[in-house]
């Protein structure tokens, strides 16, 4: 009984590999728990993939697996009847079940027996029962891959039965079945290529070409299959072609040889499949006879019916001719030809009256002529049948034809009437009228171009000697059109030309004549008021006919203004040259200086911080002070080189006027020192507080004007006045009672490197830059400064612009806090005494000084010499702010910025904060550090507190 079972089991297996697959999981459950039963089709019961079938016992299993055909079986460890090993064990001693999925259940975790079962083929061991998604999730894996088995063993079977198939195909084949490769070793050959070419399977690894191929046609062969490239056509391969094969013993036969070519585990074979067509020539060569005594026999007969019918044909064909001829003429003539009945409807239409008119073949047929013309001509057709009735002759008239699209025509028509026919032939002439038009317009406006481009035409004929001259030429040369004389050949412009140029204007003329190319050349002209001109001229010679001597042809533009443009465009390109140059030695200087300058400032304010010595403060104070005396001045040079060069952008964003203002004074009140001196700001309710400008520039104007205000007032008040205009402009005054200037001091009191007098520069220091700049700035922002003063009484500065006014809520939304930057996912944030700062710098001056500035912050500062380090550092992750300079060698701080930024869009990171460290202080330097990602930019030389406040901004 236990053998029918395996049998019937076995065959399922078979069958079950046959069919088209399902994808449902079943599942067997052998299990004496009901509560295991009850547990587990709860989990199961809302995936519609897996067919539950559960039994208590594992008595009859090979009955269950027949009833149930299981894709996997869990089997419980411990059961009163049979135990899970046992059934185990049973499941791998038949073929059918040996590869079935068994997953063991039990309620111990024991390693033993763990191993047990694994040891005796379990795909899994699970403690009953796990959380549904694990259960659900091991059950679909087996399951998925125990049909993804079955599916590999039916695909491996259906392979061996079709190369099983295509074997006996091969070698029941009647036709010869030869495989060689591109060496010639003849590498297989069916039975059916034995009996033809008298080989043996003895004869497999030889070489095919020295047994089957003749001797002459070897080394072709050879040179052939070497050679042979698959991606090329080859016109032997895939074609059935007849050819003089060879027996093993040397017999030659016609056979019908097709190759095809493949690639077996990596050699390149040739199979050719070879027909004996040797009785089929035979009786080809027999019904070739045949054919031809047939032939022969049904000549005679037919040519006795062609000469019966030649007659016939002919005398159709010449009528057929005739008739050819005629409709040929009719369609092919380009005139429009039409034929009326005498109602004036088409009878028939020419190709041409249906091309010109845009109607398709057969269209006009009856349709009335009179509907073919504009309206306004309806009443002239009519006229015109009527006199054509009674005149018996041909009549000439034009009519304005309607096409089919609306769009007309004009066709002129010339027509006669015959019995009950009208007879037309019309010639569209809309194209010469146009054409005639457009001359008249292309004239008129070559007339006007000339005129425009201030270029001159004449043409001189040879024969005659006469020479025209355009009415341009004669305004060019400042002549008068009747000042030339009748056959005076090209005397006016020979003495128009400048005497120093007519020779080399002679000569162009014969090069022209002689070569026959255009000449272009430029010459001096001298009018009769004795200006001279410049013009340039183009002569081409054109040759005439047999009776013609031919004539020169001419241009003459007059480019006198092109000239002087082109004078004041080299003198202007000099002067950006010159003002480039200079600009670039600045920045480059200012770049130069500012980089030590900010290693002698920086240390000096560490120096200041922490010196007790008074006398030493006092040397530190005065170093210090005359840093900060030569960065004003690059800053004011700098500034001043940019508003000459053109380079600096006004901004247009919305901010505070009156917080501005009031920072201004609270700024430079702080800087006064000891002076008895009041700093104030007053502020007309009526100025527009919320406005749209530029205010990094109007700030630098504000501070240029009232420090310097307080510079030059040792006592009493310096005072900054906002109001508004009457026509709404924005009024800034900075009123001083300092100790003023003269008159004749005012005069240039704007002028660069200007101060009242010397005495002022040795008193007060300065470089007489700042008014400048400040008046250059207010220009460009569109407004205007104007100054009053009285020596000994104080100054006014005046300062008109016009600002736009906006709201408060427009500005709040510009300078809204953006979000705090994030470092990589998956990295917490540091607390603020755990922030890491990434400082590059490929100077160790400058690196040691921020490294002191940030000494006694909570922040862990790394260090970089290049950009490559700093990209390199920051990939590892864990840098909240990237200090980073950008003149730096291997790598700059630019390309270092991409590439982090690059890496950030990647990984999906949140940016971290990268600013800029350099002592390049164009804007153009701000918006490439911008364009490469940075997020603040920072100008040497670096001061501790803009740092720490730079810092502050992104949370640090």
């Amino acid at each position: 009984m236990m053998d029918c079972y395996v049998d019937m089991i076995n065959e399922l297996s078979h069958d079950g590999a046959s069919d088209a697959f399902d994808e449902t999981i079943r599942i067997l459950l052998i299990d004496d728990q009901s509560l295991t039963h009850r547990l587990l089709a709860a989990m199961l019961s809302d995936e519609p993939q897996f067919e539950l079938t559960c039994r208590d016992s594992g008595r009859n299993l090979l009955r269950h697996i027949l009833d149930v055909n299981p894709t996997l079986i869990l089997l419980d460890i411990n059961m009163p009847d049979v135990g899970g090993m046992d059934l185990l064990d049973e499941l791998r001693g038949y073929r059918r079940t040996q590869q079935l999925p068994v997953i063991m259940l039990s309620v111990e975790d024991r390693a033993e027996t763990k191993a047990e079962a694994f040891s005796k083929g379990a795909n899994d061991y699970l403690i009953k029962l796990p959380e549904r998604a694990e259960m659900v999730a091991r059950l679909k894996l087996h399951g998925r891959g125990y049909q993804t088995l079955l599916r590999h063993q039916q695909s491996v079977q259906e392979q061996r039965e079709e190369a099983t198939r295509i074997r006996a195909i091969h070698d029941a084949a009647l036709d010869a079945m030869i495989t060689i490769d591109d060496g010639g070793v003849l590498m297989d050959l069916n039975p059916a290529a034995e009996r033809m070419f008298g080989l043996s399977q003895e004869d497999l690894g030889g070489d095919a070409i020295t047994i089957l191929a003749p001797q002459e046609k070897q080394q072709a062969m050879r040179e052939a299959l070497v050679s042979f490239d698959p991606l090329l056509n080859h016109p032997f391969l895939d074609q059935r072609l007849e050819i003089q094969a060879m027996r093993r013993d040397g017999e030659r036969f016609p056979a019908e040889i097709s190759i095809t070519f493949g690639v077996s585990r990596g050699q390149r074979l040739f199979t050719a499949q070879v027909r004996d067509i040797t009785t089929r020539k035979a009786f080809e060569e027999t019904l070739q006879e045949v054919n031809a005594t047939l032939e022969e026999r049904v000549r005679e007969r037919t040519e006795a019916l062609r000469l019966s019918n030649e007659q016939l044909l002919r005398e159709a064909a010449e009528r057929r001719g005739a008739e050819a001829e005629r409709e040929r003429f009719f369609q092919l003539i380009p005139d429009l030809l039409c034929v009326l009945d005498s109602d004036g409807r088409i009878v028939r239409a020419n190709s041409a009256f249906q091309i010109v008119l845009g109607h398709e073949p057969g269209e006009l047929a009856g349709a009335l002529f009179e509907n073919l013309t504009q309206d306004e001509d309806i009443g002239r057709v009519r006229e015109q049948m009527i006199t054509l009735r009674g005149a018996g002759m041909v009549r000439e008239f034009p009519l304005r034809m309607r096409r089919d699209d609306g769009q007309v025509v004009w066709v002129e028509w010339s027509a006669i009437a015959r019995e009950d026919r009208f007879f037309a032939v019309g010639r569209d002439v809309t194209r010469k009228l146009a054409a005639a038009e457009a001359l008249r317009q292309s004239e008129a406006r070559l007339s006007e171009a000339q005129h425009l481009a201030q270029l001159g035409s004449w043409a001189w004929d040879v024969g005659s000697a006469a020479l025209f001259c355009s009415s341009e030429l004669y305004r060019i040369l400042r002549r008068r059109p009747d000042s030339q004389k009748s056959n005076a050949g090209l005397n006016l412009l020979l003495e128009s030309i400048e005497p120093d140029d007519r020779e080399k204007f002679e000569q162009a003329l014969e090069n022209a004549r002689r070569g026959g190319k255009p000449i272009s050349a430029m010459y001096r002209v001298r009018t009769p008021e004795d200006e001279i001109r410049h013009v340039r001229s183009l002569v081409r010679w054109e040759p005439g006919g047999r009776s013609e001597a031919g004539r020169l042809i001419g241009i003459m533009q007059d480019i006198s203004d092109t000239i002087q443009a082109e004078t004041l465009r080299i003198a202007k390109e000099s002067a950006e040259a010159a003002n480039e140059a200079k600009s670039a030695f600045l920045a480059t200087m200012s770049h130069e200086i500012r980089t030590p300058l900010n290693a002698i400032l920086g240390m000096g304010e560490l120096l200041m911080e922490n010196e007790p010595n008074p006398q030493r403060m006092r040397y530190l104070e005065v170093s210090y002070k005359a840093g900060e005396t030569l960065l004003a001045l690059i800053n004011d040079i700098l500034d001043l080189s940019k508003i000459e060069a053109g380079r600096v952008d006004l901004e247009r964003r919305p901010f505070d006027l009156w917080a501005l203002a009031s920072g201004v004074t609270d700024l430079v009140g702080v800087a006064k020192g000891d002076k008895p001196l009041a700093v104030a700001c007053q502020i007309d309710p009526h100025t527009p507080r919320w406005v749209i400008g530029d205010e990094e520039r109007l700030r630098q104007v504000m501070i240029n004007l009232v420090g310097n205000a307080v510079k030059f007032t040792p006592e009493g008040k310096v005072v900054l006045k906002l109001s508004i205009s009457d026509v709404g402009w924005a009024e800034l005054a900075v009123e001083d009672t300092g100790i003023g200037i003269s008159p004749a001091e005012l005069e240039r009191i704007f002028h660069p490197f200007t101060q009242a007098d010397a005495s002022t520069t040795r008193e007060f220091g300065g470089t007489g830059l700042g008014l400048t700049i400040c008046k250059r700035l207010i220009d460009l922002m569109g407004g205007g400064i104007t100054v009053t003063s009285e020596k000994g009484r104080g100054s006014v500065f005046s300062v008109h612009l016009p600002l736009e006014s906006t709201t408060q809520s427009a500005v709040e939304e510009l300078t809204a806090p953006q979000p705090e930057s994030a470092r990589a996912p998956g990295e917490p944030r540091a607390e603020a005494a755990q922030r890491v700062i990434l400082l590059v710098d490929d100077s160790s001056d400058n690196r040691m000084l921020v490294q002191h500035f940030l000494k006694a912050s909570a922040h862990q500062v790394e260090m970089a010499e290049n950009g490559r380090q700093a990209v390199e550092r920051y990939l590892q992750g864990g840098v909240d702010l990237v200090l980073m300079d950008i003149q730096m060698p291997i790598m700059d701080g630019y390309e270092a910025t991409r590439q982090i930024r690059q890496w950030e869009t990647e990984q999906g990171w949140t940016a971290v904060p990268v600013i800029a460290l350099t002592a390049h202080a164009l804007d153009s330097d701000r918006e490439e550090t911008r364009l490469a990602g940075c997020t603040r930019h920072l100008e040497k030389p670096l001061r501790k507190q803009r740092l720490l406040e730079a810092l502050a901004e992104f949370g640090l």
